[in-house]
């Protein structure tokens, strides 16, 4: 039960921060420009 609970959070926390990183990558676009 445990190990299914991280392993959901794990997920959860590697689509978050794959989602900051595209944000941040797109923002960094837009002020070079």
């Amino acid at each position: 039960m445990m190990a299914e609970i991280f392993s959901l959070i794990g997920s959860l926390f590697a689509a978050l921060a794959s989602g900051l990183l595209a944000i941040g990558h797109k923002m960094s676009d837009r002020v070079r420009k």
